[in-house]
């Protein structure tokens, strides 16, 4: 998918998006920020995703997410609900121990940036507190699971299990 900025380490092999959103934006030269609002309604439906060996990892023929705000700039969210009907996710284990789905969140690393006073001591609890201010707010009202299954494939025993 070279229209993504990183490269994912699973196919999407099929799905449908239908977004039906409000999108509102206010700059005021009174005002630092501008404002950027969503509200609406987005929907995905016969989503299938396999890993990189083309084994299936996840299918859901449903998912809907009504959205009462969405405000990026504010680092604010609201769902009114997320509707998910019949999910089927695909775990397993290779022989190395290692499961089919670790490659596929992107590795973070927390860089924390402290800053010495004048007798040199490190002062974490100020940049605590920055994070804290500028922590993203996220109310889900509702959410809606509908059946769904997991299958888990152990192959890292001796003689391999399957659960699902």
């Amino acid at each position: 998918m070279t229209y993504l900025p990183a490269k994912i380490p699973v196919k999407v092999t099929s799905g449908k998006l239908d977004v039906k959103v409000q999108l509102i934006y206010i700059e005021e030269a009174a005002k630092d920020e501008p404002m950027l609002s969503l509200a609406g309604d987005v929907a995905i439906t016969k989503l299938v995703v396999h890993d990189m060996g083309n084994k299936p990892l996840l299918s859901i023929p449903a998912l809907n997410v009504a959205i009462t705000s969405v405000e990026p700039f504010a680092g604010k969210a609201h769902l009114a609900k997320v509707s998910i009907q019949s999910p089927e996710i695909s775990l397993a284990k290779d022989k190395k121990g290692d499961l089919n789905i670790q490659g596929t969140a992107a590795d973070e690393k927390e860089v924390k940036k402290e800053k010495k006073n004048e007798v040199g001591q490190t002062q974490p609890e100020k940049a605590e507190k920055k994070e804290e201010e500028s922590a993203f707010k996220f109310l889900l009202d509702t959410f809606e699971l509908t059946q769904g299954k997991v299958a888990f494939q152990e192959n890292s025993l001796k003689d391999p299990a399957k659960i699902a």
